[in-house]
């Protein structure tokens, strides 16, 4: 096999680290449009390989030593140094990458060459989300005297000459640019190499830019990639649009069933729905599907045609809070190539996939129709009088979620809808429940304003659309916690709590790179002091990301060495080889679940019993036990018709209808109750 042939050729520690198989295809098409056929067939004979299906397979990860071997073949056939073709192939990658699938990914970086450089790490992280068993390098940038680019990955400086050709490239292509990359004599301490860049523009007042290939097979390779990593089929599952007479017919019957159907119970259940990630969500690397995904994001007016996305459901899969509008400052912290629309649209589908790994353990399966979402705009038919009866359920709506994802920006908490949501969703479920979705956004750039966004929040701030709304929502959160401010510092603390989990699992996967994560983390703990909660501030702290690191290595290390040599002790080199596995990651993610089970769950639970009213609190942990089984035993929702039949009480293991409607608790209740909690903050 190619995986056979390449091991004799390389060896040393860090050549059983396994690399991508997208790396030998575009090797391939470099060869084949640069040297010629026949130049490919030598490289193929200098590494025992007959076809070259053997070593091209995007779907297989294969070791670094027969992808060292491919490059040094490359490198004699061509009668080139192999440092001088890794530098080739990297400016190659990067016109593949700005002409294939890549394209949004890469221009959502910055506007600027420095910001592109700068969020890097970021790319990587999400590129890693797609491709879970790839290892990527970390890198810091230092512009304070001068531009110095840091570089460190647990394949040491093998590759770095990619880095060289990757840089440069992509300042040609995108920024119009030229970039001189000097390598330093004494690399940045942490790191494996550090370069001096050199940053100028291009003659002239725009740019000429022509790839070096064919941009059509880029796109074909693109979508073998995306192909290979999302191996379900994608159904054509959309159904056909309402014309005018159909769309008025078919909104007057589901009005008229809806007053047909008698009690409470059965109207929630009438009404609830759910829409398959699949319409709503699309990974970067469909760049097709997500330029039409776009566009559902892109405005927050539903039609018929978003509504009839959704499918009735007894319960939806995760509840989507999010705010319509982009930040006003959005261009000038993310640049005007970062799409908000596209944003909201990848990180549900990557949030989809990972709740599949972590129901199958090892695949995403068909991740577009096992997992839904509640989104307003898809379920909620908006413009027609009904509307109304949804609005004014939508904490039921709430409650037959699983969890809540936040498309988290940082003017999320100025919107008091996304506020009233939270909390609402804060005393039905657990704040664990909360699935934050920020990644793509957390940057140098943003992490002020985010700070400074929960800091200074507070619920008379917050903006709503109508004037007319505020009376109602405010009585909303009033109506469930013991006061307005209690509520507040309640959400303060699971946001920081939440915020702060989201920066450890982004860690950079190499213990080079840890001061930097270091330094990332820093700020949230030093925000909870300020905000007076010593106790999460504390717990925070004891946050270890180095040791969970090295922990994490050392365990996958041995498993796979002791894999490798049917049981025998793990030798030199292993920390190497678990870094670069997805049993790394399982451990490392294993280790912080752990660090926040034990330290940060306790407060958030004590948080919430001096903030909701008993009574909620009560009802809140009869209808988890009850929800429990309805989940367990109701089956995932199906798609057809908007006439299924409501979901009747006895289905649901007694589960609807357990929560009173607000306004039957009594104000007596309220402010007795309100008297006797105590406030957790420190004055």
């Amino acid at each position: 096999s190619g995986k056979e042939a390449g091991t004799q050729h390389v060896h040393g520690p860090w050549c059983s680290v396994p690399m991508h198989g997208l790396i030998h295809v575009v090797l391939r098409e470099l060869v084949l449009s640069k040297y010629g056929a026949e130049s490919w067939q030598q490289i193929l004979g200098k590494l025992s390989v007959t076809e070259d299906a053997a070593i091209v397979d995007v779907s297989v990860q294969y070791e670094d030593s027969l992808t060292v071997s491919a490059f040094a073949a490359t490198a004699e056939v061509a009668g080139l140094k192999l440092d001088e073709v890794l530098r080739i192939f990297g400016a190659f990658f990067a016109e593949w990458a700005h002409c294939g699938s890549q394209n949004r990914l890469v221009l959502s970086m910055g506007d600027t060459l420095v910001a592109f450089i700068r969020n890097i790490n970021g790319l990587h992280f999400q590129q890693y989300r797609h491709s879970r068993n790839s290892t990527f390098p970390n890198f810091l940038l230092d512009d304070n005297d001068g531009v110095h680019l840091s570089y460190a990955s647990a394949r040491g400086t093998k590759f770095a000459p990619l880095v060289e050709g990757i840089i440069p490239s992509i300042g040609k292509i995108i920024y119009n640019q030229e970039v001189t990359m000097t390598r330093q004599k004494e690399a940045r301490s942490g790191y494996c190499l550090t370069w001096h860049l050199s940053i100028m523009p291009r003659p002239g007042t725009a740019m000429a830019y022509e790839p070096s290939f064919d941009v059509g097979l880029a796109t074909r390779l693109s979508g073998m990639w995306h192909q290979a990593l999302m191996p379900s089929t994608f159904p054509a599952m959309f159904p056909k649009s309402f014309g005018d007479e159909g769309d008025a017919r078919a909104m007057t019957e589901l009005a008229e069933k809806f007053s047909r159907t008698q009690g409470e119970d059965y109207r929630v259940s009438f009404l609830m729905c759910a829409v398959p990630a699949g319409h709503v969500a699309s990974p970067w690397h469909d760049p097709s599907r997500l330029v039409s995904i776009r566009d559902f994001w892109a405005s927050k007016s539903g039609n018929p045609k978003d509504f009839n996305l959704s499918v009735p459901a007894p319960f939806a899969t995760r509840f989507v809070s999010h705010s319509w509008d982009e930040p006003v400052d959005w261009v000038e912290r993310m640049g005007a190539k970062c799409s908000y629309a596209e944003f909201k649209a990848t990180e549900l589908a990557y949030l989809a996939q990972d709740l599949m790994l972590a129901r199958r353990g090892s695949s995403v399966g068909d991740w577009r129709t096992e997992v839904t979402y509640w989104i307003d705009k898809a379920c909620v038919p908006q413009g027609h009088p009904i509307s109304a009866e949804y609005i004014s359920r939508i904490d039921e709506f709430i409650k037959r979620c699983r969890g809540m994802v936040v498309l988290f920006s940082w003017q999320y908490f100025e919107r008091l809808w996304c506020v009233v949501e939270w909390a609402v969703f804060l005393v039905w479920h657990a704040p664990t429940d909360i699935h934050i979705c920020a990644g793509t956004l957390l940057r140098e750039s943003t992490q002020k304003a985010y700070i400074d966004a929960i800091e200074n929040f507070s619920v008379a701030n917050s903006k709503c659309s109508f004037e007319s709304d505020r009376e109602v929502l405010h009585h909303t959160i009033c109506h469930h916690y013991d006061s307005t401010l209690a509520f507040e510092n309640f959400a303060k603390v699971t946001a920081i709590s939440l915020l702060f989990l989201t920066v450890v699992r982004a860690a950079p996967f190499s213990a080079k790179a840890m001061s930097t994560h270091s330094e990332a983390a820093q700020p949230w703990i030093d925000l909870a002091g300020r905000l007076g909660f010593h106790d999460l501030c504390d717990a925070l702290a004891t946050a270890d990301v180095v040791q969970w690191h090295s922990t994490a290595s050392a365990l996958a290390g041995e498993d796979m060495q002791q894999s490798a040599t049917g049981g025998k002790a793990a030798s030199t080199g292993a920390a190497s080889i678990g870094a670069s596995s997805s049993e790394w990651q399982r451990i490392f993610s294993g280790l912080i679940d752990a660090w926040f089970e034990e330290k940060i769950i306790p407060i958030l639970k004590d948080w919430k019993e001096d903030s909701v009213l008993p009574l909620y609190l009560g009802l809140a942990a009869r209808r988890l036990n009850s929800y429990n089984r309805l989940f367990s035993a109701v089956p995932l929702p199906k798609f057809g018709p908007r006439t299924l039949p409501p979901v009747k009480p006895s289905q649901c293991n007694g589960a609807v209808g357990l929560v009173p409607c607000p306004t039957t608790v009594s104000k007596r209740l309220r402010t007795s109750s309100a008297d006797s909690r105590r406030c957790r903050v420190s004055l």
